[in-house]
């Protein structure tokens, strides 16, 4: 079975960097899916764009986000998350995960870099793993009742990487892990007893 490395966030991921939070109107008359993903493989770079729509209060998104301890709780397929340094407002965060995609299996860690902007922005490049020079940038900006979420990432996986199957992977993992973390951010929203179109 090839092995092959996905790019995620996240974990993101190999998750994560948020930018400013700005006021914004919605011109758009029917609703955005929630989380949108799209994926581009140029030479042996990877860039990951992801747009999610949240219909909860900043500050439980931004929890979530941030969340790093307990990521392996909500996160499927992610086997390790532990934060090892904490100064102020830099964190390294330590990940492992898994996942299988079509019948290939592949699997991602990291040590990252992450730099906090309460409730705006979360900055992150590899120290060490699977992803060469990975960096991200993930940006929360307040729409009348939602927050949007926007994500972008950009890596040099160190394995190859099929040219169809590789980004589709890419894709429906990072998706998989995005919807993992709205519906965390939902779940605790209702364990508050927070209504999920208030405005935040």
């Amino acid at each position: 079975m090839h092995k092959f490395l996905s790019a995620l966030p996240l974990c993101v991921l190999t998750l994560f960097s948020l930018g400013s939070v700005a006021p914004a109107a919605a011109d758009s008359t029917e609703p955005a899916p929630a989380v949108v993903a799209k994926v581009e493989h140029n030479g042996s770079l990877v860039v990951v764009d992801v747009t999610m729509h949240v219909r909860l209060p900043l500050p439980v998104v931004w929890e979530v986000l941030t969340d790093f301890e307990h990521m392996t709780q909500f996160i499927p397929n992610l086997e390790r998350s532990e934060v090892t340094r904490r100064e102020d407002r830099s964190l390294t965060v330590k990940q492992r995960g898994h996942a299988d995609y079509a019948g290939f299996s592949f699997g991602y860690e990291s040590e990252r870099e992450v730099l906090l902007e309460p409730q705006a922005r979360i900055n992150s490049r590899t120290l060490s793993g699977n992803l060469a020079g990975a960096r991200s940038q993930s940006q929360l900006t307040v729409l009348p009742g939602e927050v949007l979420v926007t994500y972008h990432a950009e890596s040099e996986p160190k394995v190859w990487l099929p040219p169809v199957i590789g980004p589709a992977a890419i894709r429906s993992q990072t998706e998989l892990q995005f919807r993992a973390m709205l519906a965390e951010m939902e779940r605790r929203s209702a364990a508050r007893g927070v209504a999920q179109k208030e405005q935040p």
